[in-house]
């Protein structure tokens, strides 16, 4: 039998362990419902952003940055929203690609895309997204960038017949017609289907 003293000393000590798990449990606890409330929060901001870009641009990109200020697990998410959001309003929404607010709205798009593939070099869908996106751009440089862009892609990714295509595109809008025209040979090459 173990003496009282030394019953009550290892007594203190599974309580104050006790304690100490059950504060920790707590804490964690108190994490995951913050960091829940946060990215549902974001994504709810980011579905208010997507269905404002064909009406308010402003108001979308304002909804977008709020959501990705929250920092979630979301934000790659997100940022292809806000590429899908442009695309649509454009392409969908009637909006002319020649307007300066679209243009702007599109560079934001840019920027975050890139800012996602800065940290996920790999991650298809950016490249993907970017692939659309660029072709919309008015400006020869960011034509060129998105140049670049894919044929990096195709250097780090399997060959995927939607990048060929793509740089196909921005090729043909920058004026190079025959690189175009080989490229878009290799799409098909690799998907005969599409």
């Amino acid at each position: 039998s173990i003496p009282a003293p030394k019953k009550r000393e290892t007594l203190k000590k599974q309580t104050i362990f006790s304690y100490i798990f059950f504060i920790a449990i707590l804490l964690f606890s108190t994490y995951l419902i913050i960091l829940n409330h946060a990215m549902f929060k974001a994504g709810n901001l980011a579905i208010q952003g997507f269905a404002r870009a064909s009406s308010d641009l402003d108001e979308s990109k304002r909804l977008f940055q709020e959501a990705l200020a929250l920092n979630t697990l979301l934000d790659d998410h997100i940022r292809l929203t806000i590429g899908k959001s442009v695309e649509n309003a454009v392409r969908e929404g009637g909006m002319a690609i020649e307007e300066v607010r679209v243009q702007s709205y599109l560079r934001f798009a840019l920027e975050e895309i890139e800012i996602g593939l800065g940290t996920r070099p790999h991650f298809l869908p950016f490249v993907v997204a970017l692939g659309t996106l660029y072709p919309l751009v008015e400006d020869p440089l960011l034509i060129q960038k998105g140049i670049d862009t894919l044929k990096k892609a195709l250097t780090l990714q399997e060959k995927r017949s939607i990048l060929y295509h793509q740089l196909a595109q921005l090729l043909f809008k920058k004026g190079d017609v025959r690189q175009a025209r080989m490229h878009e040979q290799t799409a098909i090459t690799l998907y005969p289907e599409n």
